[in-house]
C-alpha cells in the first residue's frame, strides 16, 4: 500500500508514511479507497483480510484455526480472480481455507503492485499568484 501512495505522491515515499501509518494498514485502504486508487472489490478484501488477521492476532491463545467459523465467515467475503480456466490453480486455493486465504494475500498483493505501476506522480499545479496594490487585484503572471 506505501509503495502505491509514494507512485502516486511528488515526494514519494516519505509522504507515503502519512497515508499509511505502521500498524494502522486499514487507513491507507479508507484513504486509498476515497481517492479513487483502489476499487470497492478491493478495498473490501482488503478489509476482510485485515480482520482475518484481527482474528487471528486478538485470539492467539484460543486455538482459533482456518476453520473456525468466524474466519470461515469472513474467507465467504474475499473477493478473488475466477480461476475456472487454470484447474490446477482452482485446485491449489481450494484445497484448504488456509490456501484460500494465502491466494486472496497473494492477489491483494499483486493487485497493489500493478497499481503502484500504472499510476504516475502528481504534478503540482500552477496557480496564477494575485498582487493586490492600491485595493486592486493584478495578476503577477
Amino acid at each position: 500500500m506505501a509503495r502505491m501512495f509514494s507512485s502516486v505522491l511528488p515526494s514519494g515515499e516519505s509522504a507515503a508514511r502519512h497515508f499509511v501509518p505502521r500498524g494502522q494498514p486499514s487507513r491507507g485502504a479508507i484513504t486509498a479507497h476515497r481517492l479513487g486508487l483502489i476499487d470497492r472489490v478491493t478495498f473490501t478484501s482488503f478489509k476482510h483480510l485485515i480482520e482475518i488477521r484481527n482474528l487471528f492476532a486478538h485470539s492467539l491463545s484460543s486455538g482459533l484455526t482456518f476453520e473456525s467459523p468466524a474466519v470461515l465467515a469472513k474467507m465467504r467475503e474475499l473477493s478473488v480472480p475466477d480461476v475456472s480456466g487454470a484447474p490446477e490453480v482452482q485446485e491449489l486455493w481450494m484445497k484448504s481455507p488456509r490456501q484460500r486465504f494465502m491466494f486472496a494475500v497473494q492477489n491483494l498483493f499483486f493487485t497493489l503492485e500493478y497499481i503502484a505501476d500504472c499510476i504516475k506522480p502528481l504534478t503540482p499545479l500552477e496557480v496564477p499568484v494575485w498582487k493586490v496594490t492600491h485595493g486592486k487585484p493584478k495578476s503577477a503572471v
